[in-house]
């Protein structure tokens, strides 16, 4: 498109002609967007543009087409650049993440729930059921499914270099809520505090005037004073093992297997969360190990992982 919009201005061959059809005219450029630093040879690959030959030379085209899936420029530019709902990696390539953005609200667009979403519908008795899904052996299936029935969708999109991230709460222009995970850290432990930690954001922070994306890289937890993201950090481990029983059961300070299940079986959750809020911690994370169940997560997902 580049290409076609100097030959039109320079040489003043019609749109049409260039574009090969009737009454075609040339989509405008885009102020302050570069198009070539999309990552479109990644994203053809996992599946997030249809791949084509030479992609990286028709780069515009196929992110203008992923655009109007998302909600059109309007929704998409901004993503492009930095905003303060973020929990963002100082390394994070803006256009990766971008990318990564449209692609969920596509998908979110494209499978929309029946039911609405009823603002004020997440409370924290509604973290607590989705907590209790992880024990099914398909709880992540059955947590897609169970916020579907209530207005909310939840997108997994495979991550891509350079966006050190690990899940996202978003809006559709319609207002449907759209929780986005990478599952980059293959783990139950992560996966289900990441979507409660998102549910909070839809909860507490997104809409009404406020920011529209979260973005979060849960590896700076530790380091993020943002009192949202404080916020929701506390809800996810509310909802997941619940402060009375946290603090009154020996797990914590003798995290053995035996003492990990039993506090698992009495939250209702699965031994991967408790074993991972050991970890976490204690700042060890070559204990337990056997029980936070690594590789459990994507293989529920029809998603290209490559």
């Amino acid at each position: 498109l580049s290409m076609i919009r100097a030959l039109n201005k320079h040489l003043g061959i019609p749109a049409e002609v260039l574009i090969q059809e009737p009454g075609g005219t040339i989509p405008d450029d885009v102020e302050g967007l570069e198009w070539n630093r999309f990552p479109v040879t990644e994203m053809a690959r996992k599946g997030f543009l249809k791949a084509t030959k030479n992609i990286k030379e028709h780069a515009e085209r196929a992110m203008r087409e992923l655009m109007a899936r998302a909600g059109g420029l309007q929704v998409a530019a901004p993503l492009c650049r930095k905003n303060d709902g973020t929990r963002r990696n100082a390394k994070m390539d803006s256009y990766a993440l971008a990318g990564w953005c449209m692609h969920v609200l596509a998908q979110a667009g494209d499978n929309k729930p029946k039911k609405a979403y009823r603002k004020g519908s997440i409370t924290h008795a509604f973290l607590r059921e989705v907590a209790k899904l992880s024990s099914f052996e398909d709880g992540p299936l059955r947590a897609q499914q169970y916020l579907a029935s209530h207005g909310i969708v939840l997108v997994i999109g495979p991550h891509l270099a350079n966006t050190y991230l690990d899940g996202a709460a978003m809006l559709l222009e319609d207002g449907t809520p759209v929780i986005g995970m990478t599952l980059r850290y293959d783990r139950l432990d992560n996966f289900w505090f990441c979507l409660l930690h998102e549910l909070t954001h839809v909860a507490r922070h997104l809409g009404d005037g406020g920011d529209r994306m979260f973005v979060d890289d849960l590896d700076l937890r530790a380091k993020d004073n943002d009192p949202r993201e404080k916020e929701a950090d506390e809800w996810a481990e509310e909802a997941l093992i619940p402060a009375k029983d946290w603090n009154e059961h020996p797990a914590q300070d003798a995290p053995h297997v035996s003492n990990v299940i039993a506090l698992a079986q009495r939250v209702g959750v699965h031994p991967a969360i408790v074993a991972g809020r050991i970890r976490w911690r204690h700042g060890n994370y070559h204990i337990l190990s056997q029980l936070v169940r690594t590789g459990e997560v994507r293989k529920h997902f029809d998603v290209q992982w490559k």
